[in-house]
């Protein structure tokens, strides 16, 4: 799969002149729906999600009561801490922000008190904890040059904090809530459109403001938009701002005190105007990645990060003038999609993505006790967790209600979405306990003796005369001759030569005679430079007491052969060659037998004794 890849997009009719988006659950289903905020008609549309990514309206959308005029922005938080997402939007004409309880049915209705005061022409919203008390505050970009902050009291009462709303440049159209310097409170970067600038403000830890040294930050032509992610990974939270003068985006990297410095310039197609702009991992890389609404071109850019905040730009289309979106994992696989609102034709776009794997969890391991008469079980275990939506299929290897032996086995699940191909596996274990020992007649060669031998020999071995000659002429001119041996390979051979008188030290026992043979290849040196190599024949000859009832055969091996050659042992043209052969002799036949065996090891050769 190439990505950034998505699904052809599904469109969904909503309110007028629809601008932004807010994505959460608010039916408490553990899917990820949306809420769209309408400024053309004042009103909010609740879209459910039916957990593939397919959405429907809800009972009670579009939600109008307790609005003001020109509803801007929006965004969803737990506001009252009853466990359910509840909203907050942003009214530009009134100076005001509504907030609107959720049921916990995705059914609104508006706060006590609410509608609360802001800053003149509030334009877009941020919900984050500014106060450090554990409840979700709220601030605003306003257009005349503030930023105002609401702190919560828990209950979705909201009051202007201390010095709000505060001075934030020219006309701030956009702002994000972060902690840029790393104090653990959260700070506010907002973008100032007249005037080309980002501007960065420090929280007390008391929702209390001040700029950043070093704020603001020159960026392109009119800056729109904004938002924040770690975008080279070192761990600080850098700026991602829409230029919708210039059609691009800048990135500022913070230095983890919040200090940032220019990133690239992100060229954006020609004339598109960006209009929002929102981070997430499309690719599934463990990155963060970009993505703009450009209303200019009609499409979504998404913008993937190579780690190192450079990025390459693709393009999908969507209907009409996209101003608004947003990335959540709308089907459950795990991966970030996109929704955009259309203010063209008043609609949003949904655009699946099919870069990432689709997710699969497997039952955890599973032990049973064996059947009773058999050698293992069969073993029935649930199917694998995957997402219940149409193209997605799942299957495992061995199947459910299968033989499993006794021990371990492992069970391999594979799912695969048919609309991308992606697939992806997992694997649980089958462990059958007891004690399996079953009766089987088998054809074997019974051992009904085994001897295990050594031979050590020490033998003058003659040089040949062309070697010789080498290593004499090495020797003059005050070379360091050394040598080496070492066992030709495939020379190894035993021959039962004599099968002679019985003797009563074992049942059916014979003194039988067998030599071993192998090759050893000699090789000299002058200073490690090779100078001639020669072979040298190798034999043992062996007398041996062994069991040799009639119809058995002796099988006899060499199972290891070691060679020296001590050079302070030459004599002329006489050398010493050192060599241990270990040799295994066995005598067998094939049995018919029923048993249950064990490994077993040779007995200790039985010494003969000399003739009187």
């Amino acid at each position: 799969m190439v990505c950034p890849s998505f699904q052809p997009q599904a469109v969904y009719s909503v309110g007028e002149f629809p601008v932004h988006i807010a994505a959460a659950d608010f039916n408490n289903d553990g899917s990820i729906d949306l809420a769209v905020v309408n400024i053309g008609s004042n009103d909010v549309s609740i879209l459910l999600n039916n957990g593939c990514g397919v959405f429907t309206e809800a009972p009670g959308s579009p939600v109008s009561m307790g609005l003001g005029i020109l509803t801007s922005d929006i965004t969803a938080a737990d506001f009252n801490r009853d466990g359910s997402i509840d909203l907050a939007v942003v009214n530009e004409a009134d100076n005001t922000v509504s907030i609107l309880l959720n049921n916990g049915s995705a059914m609104f209705t508006p706060a006590p008190g609410s509608p609360f005061t802001t800053g003149n022409i509030p334009l877009s919203i941020v919900a984050a904890d500014f106060n450090n008390d554990g409840s979700v505050d709220l601030a605003t970009a306003d257009v005349s040059g503030t930023v105002s902050v609401l702190l919560n009291n828990g209950s979705a009462m909201f009051t202007l904090a201390p010095g709000s709303p505060f001075p934030a440049g020219p006309a701030p159209f956009d702002l994000i809530a972060a902690d840029f310097n790393r104090n653990g409170t959260i700070d506010l970067a907002v973008a100032n459109l007249p005037s080309n600038q980002v501007s960065v403000f420090f929280n007390n830890g008391a929702a209390v403001f001040s700029p950043a040294p070093g704020s603001p930050y020159s960026v392109g032509n009119s800056p729109i938009a904004i938002t924040a992610a770690d975008l080279n990974g070192d761990g600080d939270i850098d700026l991602a701002v829409a230029n919708v003068g210039t059609s691009d985006v800048s990135i500022l990297l913070n230095d983890g005190f919040g200090m940032f410095s220019p990133g690239t310039t992100v060229p954006l197609p020609l004339d598109s105007f960006p209009f929002d702009i929102t981070t997430a991992d499309f690719n599934c890389d463990g990155i963060a990645d970009l993505a703009t609404a450009n209303p200019g071109s009609t499409n979504v850019s998404v913008l993937l990060n190579n780690g190192n905040a450079q990025f390459s730009v693709t393009n999908f289309p969507v209907v009409s003038s996209p101003q608004g979106l947003t990335a959540a994992d709308l089907n459950g696989d795990g991966a970030p999609d996109l929704v955009v609102t259309n203010t063209g034709d008043n609609t949003i776009s949904v655009l699946l993505n099919n870069c990432c794997p689709p997710s699969i969890i497997c039952p955890p391991d599973i032990t049973v006790a064996k059947d009773p008469g058999q050698c293992g079980a069969i073993v029935t275990y649930p199917p694998p967790m995957v997402r219940n939506c149409p193209g997605i299929s799942a299957s495992c290897n061995p199947p459910s209600g299968s033989f499993f032996p006794v021990g371990t086995s492992t069970v391999t699940c594979t799912v695969t979405d048919e609309s991308s191909g992606n697939t992806s596996t997992c694997s649980f274990t089958v462990t059958v306990t007891g004690e399996c020992i079953d009766l089987h007649c088998i054809l074997v060669p019974k051992v009904y003796d085994w001897v295990a031998l050594t031979n050590r020999d020490l033998n003058k071995v003659l040089i040949p005369e062309e070697c010789f000659t080498l290593i004499e002429n090495c020797r003059r001119e005050d070379g360091v001759v050394t040598a080496t041996c070492t066992e030709v390979e495939g020379t190894r051979r035993c021959d039962v030569l004599q099968v002679s008188r019985p003797t009563s030290k074992v049942p059916d026992g014979r003194i039988v005679t067998i030599s071993f043979h192998v090759r050893i290849r000699i090789e000299f040196f002058c200073d490690g430079v090779p100078l001639c190599s020669f072979d040298v024949p190798v034999s043992f000859v062996d007398d041996v007491i062994l069991c040799f009832p009639q119809g058995t055969d002796i099988n006899c091996t060499i199972f290891d052969v070691q060679c020296k050659v001590p050079l302070n042992e030459v004599l002329g043209n006489v050398v010493m060659l050192e060599v241990v052969m270990c040799k295994d002799v066995q005598v067998e036949a094939e049995v018919k037998v029923e048993i249950e065996a064990k490994f077993c090891n040779p007995r200790k050769p039985i010494h003969i004794e000399e003739n009187p």
